[in-house]
């Protein structure tokens, strides 16, 4: 399946009218979402913790702290939310839409035509 880039924002749980809409990859390789920290500290969204991760690329490990927010995201003309932890990348990391995203709201990636469809949650 090749790369691409989806549209989405990414909400204030607290003011959940506070959104900013970013472009990132789907990486159904990534558990979490990365979205750049000045946009998660924008928002008013403060990490919890920090976490290792290790980046399967090269084999790195790298500490990033965690927070919370709600994702937006557009499938079949309809607006779809789900709230989410979420990386604070650091400069040089790059846009992320993790599987939990899709997992949570019952979404799949076609691996033929790299679209994202809605598919039948399981419990």
């Amino acid at each position: 399946m090749g790369r691409f880039k989806v549209r989405f924002k990414v909400c204030s749980i607290r003011d959940p009218n506070k959104c900013k809409e970013v472009e990132g990859w789907v990486d159904t390789g990534a558990t979490l979402s990365v979205i750049p920290k000045e946009i998660l500290e924008e928002l008013g969204i403060e990490p919890k913790r920090e976490q290792d991760f290790g980046l399967a690329a090269c084999g790195l490990r790298i500490r990033r702290k965690v927070g919370s927010a709600n994702i937006r995201i557009r499938v079949n003309g309809k607006e779809e939310e789900v709230t989410t932890e979420v990386v604070f990348g650091e400069k040089g990391d790059i846009v992320l839409l993790g599987v939990d995203v899709f997992e949570h709201l019952g979404l799949k990636i076609d691996p033929k035509t790299g679209k994202i469809i809605q598919e039948l949650a399981y419990l």
